[in-house]
């Protein structure tokens, strides 16, 4: 009898492991059969294996493709999309092969179940890429058929971009394409029109904005028309499109502006053993700087406004100063004017350029300078009508306020000393001699500022030091 119980109960045990085991088995199944990625890759795949894939999209690369006129002036860098389904990616070989961009999948929504789930990849993909050298962004397979999934994916996205670590270059992007070709999946079921589709987007890419991170959106052009305004869109965040062609001719195929543009689902990539999306990002290149201006004041002829005409896609502008060819100052600024006052005389300019910053890349326009200005303070000693009579050179230095320091013998110890002794210092390195910028006797005694018997850039310092102290 208790032989027989024990039997009974092994079986039970069996029974229940074998029950479990299946559970475990069908649960992973229904993932990838609930995935709409999975079911898109699937697609692609056997798309990429036949005759047409082969031929037309596996091997076109970059400098195959044919641009519209509307993308012409615009800087074109090789991206990819990966999920959990490209496998173990090497982020280096990847970066080697000329591969600047890399958004990556960090999850999405069952198309039948309605649950969310984590690419199982994103941590080690994020990261890898980043660390790469790579720009990196994510995006989120949505599946959302109301505004209240859409928020919570924005922020479920948001939620496994932060746990990573990783500063993102460009956008968290709604993957906004129903269920990967499933007819019955629960998008499609819902017969979501553009009114709502457009509220669906607005509310994921509002809520990762929100969260300090920029938000665009992938789709097909054909799609996004049919479940959503893609226009409004356009205005509000990057967009991403889909058209698996070697030919962009978006100024005929759309009436809104594409950030990227997916060409191929089964392109090959060293570093990645299975096909993989290949994109190209635009960056615009701004126009050269217009109407630039160097105006000095006439009141003490020290300051200068610098000034020119706002130049379309530029972000900010990196302006350069320049007294006697000596760069002074070398700054990015946002607005179209900067003020500069002067602290010595000569011959100064400017040069400025355009630059559209956008997912951490910088593209520039050419540098435009102005002509060169002659800067003579209305503070300097003015010239006597009287021919001084020569003088000899003192074999000693005269007593004044500051013993060293006047490398120009006009006493005082000024900016102008600190410019004379930096030349002095630079011709001496660089063994190339200058008359103007040599020193006499006299003027190398008041150059050792800090009396240890050279001429270094210690002067220079101590130079500066007395300078503060009189201000």
């Amino acid at each position: 009898m208790k032989k027989c119980t024990k039997l009974i109960v092994l079986s039970f045990i069996v029974s229940l492991m074998l029950v479990m085991c299946n559970n475990f088995v069908q649960a992973k199944e229904n993932k990838y059969l609930e995935d709409p990625g999975y079911v898109k890759y699937m697609k692609q795949k056997e798309k990429a294996n036949s005759v047409y894939g082969r031929y037309h999209l596996a091997e076109t690369s970059n400098a195959s493709l044919n641009y519209s006129n509307a993308y012409e002036n615009q800087e074109k860098y090789d991206a990819i999309d990966v999920s959990e389904y490209q496998g173990n990616i090497n982020w280096n070989l990847v970066k080697s092969s000329g591969i600047e961009f890399a958004i990556i999948r960090v999850g999405g929504r069952y198309y039948g179940s309605g649950g969310l789930y984590t690419d199982t990849n994103y941590l080690k993909n994020l990261r890898g890429a980043k660390d790469a050298g790579l720009k990196v962004g994510a995006y989120f397979y949505s599946n959302a058929i109301n505004i209240t999934e859409a928020i919570a994916e924005a922020n479920y996205a948001v939620s496994r971009v932060k746990e990573t670590g990783v500063e993102l270059d460009m956008p968290i992007f709604m993957d906004y394409e129903g269920s990967g070709g499933i007819d019955n999946g629960r998008f499609e079921s819902s017969n979501i029109g553009p009114e709502l589709g457009t509220n669906i987007c607005k509310s994921f890419c509002n809520t990762v904005l929100n969260n300090g991170y920029d938000a665009g959106i992938y789709s097909g052009c054909y799609f996004l028309a049919a479940h959503g305004k893609p226009t409004e869109l356009a205005k509000l965040y990057k967009m991403w499109y889909a058209n698996y062609n070697s030919n962009a001719l978006f100024d005929n195929n759309l009436t809104y502006p594409v950030d990227i543009w997916q060409y191929s689902a089964s392109g090959y990539v060293s570093g990645i053993s299975n096909q993989v999306d290949r994109n190209i990002v635009f960056i615009k290149k701004p126009d050269n700087v217009k109407n630039l201006k160097f105006e000095i004041t006439q009141e003490d002829k020290k300051t200068a406004k610098i000034s020119w005409d706002k130049v379309t896609n530029a972000t900010n502008y990196r302006v350069a100063i320049f007294i006697n060819e000596e760069k002074v100052i070398h700054k990015a600024y946002t607005s179209t004017s900067v003020k500069v006052r002067f602290e010595a005389e000569g011959t100064a300019y400017a040069k400025v350029c355009a630059v559209n910053e956008k997912f951490g890349m910088e593209v520039r326009s050419s540098y435009i300078s102005t002509k060169k200005q002659e800067i003579k303070f209305n503070d300097s000693p003015k010239p006597t009508q009287v021919t001084p009579t020569p003088t000899p050179t003192p074999t000693t230095a005269p007593k004044k306020e500051f013993p060293n320091g006047d490398v120009n013998n006009d006493g005082k110890v000024s900016l102008f000393d600190v410019l004379k002794l930096r030349r002095y210092i630079a011709m001496i390195k660089t063994g190339k001699n200058k008359s103007t910028w040599n020193l006499t006797t006299v003027e190398k005694k008041y150059a050792d500022a800090n009396n240890d018997g050279t001429i270094n850039l210690k002067d220079v310092l101590q130079l500066r030091r007395i300078i503060a102290r009189k201000k």
